[in-house]
């Protein structure tokens, strides 16, 4: 009875040491699958944030395109058009991105969004340029229109040195009417600009930049020039 009773035993013992050897196999194999899985899935999060983060940026560039005052019809038509192609693009990517079937996969589909990102930032500069341009040249015709106002009421205005601060006006006049058409000019280069070459594109849009905030600087001084002028009427 004791002997029976000990066999059974050995064979429950043996039993649970087969039981719980399978199960710690079922278990360490079940963790490096886990372990994949869950790489995946951050990858694959932190792909889709960045692409969502450049998706939202790209709407309100849309919108701001279209609140400018001097771009014109077919200009604001090109920006909308090449702003609405990298969201096509980045819509893409990002369904290729959440369908990766591996972490591996995920990883180089990620690596498009930085390469991508070059065609990206280039899209987002020509706009904001544009735009900053667009403000520009709204705000120097409200200086030459401000001007002329000014000229107006000098030439009955009598006032000591008027002829004097008749020409200066003159001169303002001249000069903003200039550079509403260099500001033209800067716009077009701006627009023409392809993301071809990354470094070559930063460059040219720099260089743009750099010549508007100099053109920008002038009529702040000219427009501080009328003040003080008007001031004296």
């Amino acid at each position: 009875m004791n002997h029976v009773t000990f066999i059974k035993k050995a064979g429950l013992t043996v039993a649970l040491a087969i039981v719980t050897t399978f199960g710690s196999t079922a278990l360490a194999s079940a963790e490096p699958a886990q372990t994949k899985t869950s790489a995946k899935q951050t990858v694959i999060t932190n792909g889709t944030q960045k692409i969502d983060n450049r998706l939202r940026r790209l709407d309100t560039l849309q919108d701001r395109i279209q609140q400018t005052r001097k771009l014109s019809t077919a200009n604001k038509a090109y920006l909308t058009s090449e702003v609405a192609d990298t969201k096509t693009q980045l819509t893409e990517l990002k369904s290729e991105l959440e369908s990766a079937d591996t972490a591996k996969t995920a990883r180089e589909i990620t690596k498009k969004v930085i390469e991508d990102n070059r065609v990206y930032l280039v899209v987002v500069k020509k706009v904001q340029l544009a735009k900053l341009s667009d403000h520009l040249t709204y705000k120097q015709n409200n200086l030459v229109a401000f001007a002329e106002l000014i000229n107006q009421t000098l030439s009955t205005a009598g006032l000591q040195n008027g002829v004097q601060h008749t020409n200066t006006v003159t001169q303002i006049i001249s000069d903003t009417k200039n550079s509403i058409a260099e500001t033209a000019e800067i716009q077009k280069r701006i627009l023409a600009v392809t993301p071809d070459d990354f470094n070559k594109d930063k460059q040219v849009l720099h260089r743009e930049f750099t010549k508007l905030k100099e053109i920008r600087k002038a009529n702040v001084t000219s427009y501080s020039k009328l003040v003080n002028i008007a001031n004296k009427l």
